[in-house]
């Protein structure tokens, strides 16, 4: 009998090494697509983080409409969103091409 139970014993004992490697296997990839999944969400944090600066950079730059002084027949124009300087520069434009 103790050849038997021995024999049956070293059956069972490969039969848990084979589910433990399986298990390892398994843990494995488990562990590489969640290193994957993390990668995917960093990037998309980031480039939402981005976006988010860029919308706080924008907040200070203003929507205008301002008044075209004669050169497009006093109709207002949209100039969309500009800084404090670029309305400047764009209503000094517009007033040398009105001749003023």
């Amino acid at each position: 009998m103790g050849l038997l139970s021995w024999l049956d014993q070293r059956k069972r004992v490969k039969v848990l090494e084979d589910a433990l490697e399986t298990l390892q296997k398994d843990f494995l990839k488990l562990q590489i697509e969640w290193a994957e999944v993390y990668d995917k969400v960093r990037h998309a944090m980031n480039r939402m983080a981005k976006r988010v600066e860029r919308g706080t950079a924008d907040e200070t730059v203003v929507e205008s409409t301002q008044e075209v002084p004669q050169g497009n027949g006093g109709a207002p124009a949209i100039t969309g969103r500009l800084s404090d300087h670029q309305k400047l520069v764009q209503q000094q434009i517009l007033k040398r091409r009105a001749g003023l």
